[in-house]
């Protein structure tokens, strides 16, 4: 069985789909439980970075290269930021912003 790369980018989109949907469909059954929130943006986040890098015809140009490598990385940021909040600990948005920063200023 040869497995298609595009196959499994589609099949990882809509797995990181329904995850953030269910982790923010959980939220909005228990609302002081706002990790579930970020780290379902996270999944999104995720899902629409790759799928905006490798789902199109051809190479992705430079722009799209920056901003779904920036999509990626906020998530990673959204991650931190739910297990900052899940831990009882202040959310700052800046540890999750420091890195997309980080990302754009040495990508070229």
């Amino acid at each position: 069985m040869v497995l298609d790369p595009a196959t499994l980018t589609v099949a990882f989109i809509l797995l990181s789909c329904v995850l953030g949907t269910l982790l923010i469909f959980s939220w909005t059954l228990n609302r002081r439980l706002n990790a579930l929130a970020w780290w379902g943006t996270a999944f999104w986040l995720i899902a629409v970075g790759i799928g905006w890098a490798n789902l199109g015809k051809g190479p992705p140009g430079y722009p799209v290269l920056l901003l779904a490598n920036a999509l990626g990385i906020l998530s990673y940021g959204a991650i931190y930021v739910g297990c900052r909040v899940f831990n009882k600990r202040q959310g700052i948005l800046l540890y999750g912003g420091a890195g997309v920063a980080v990302w754009i200023g040495a990508f070229p």
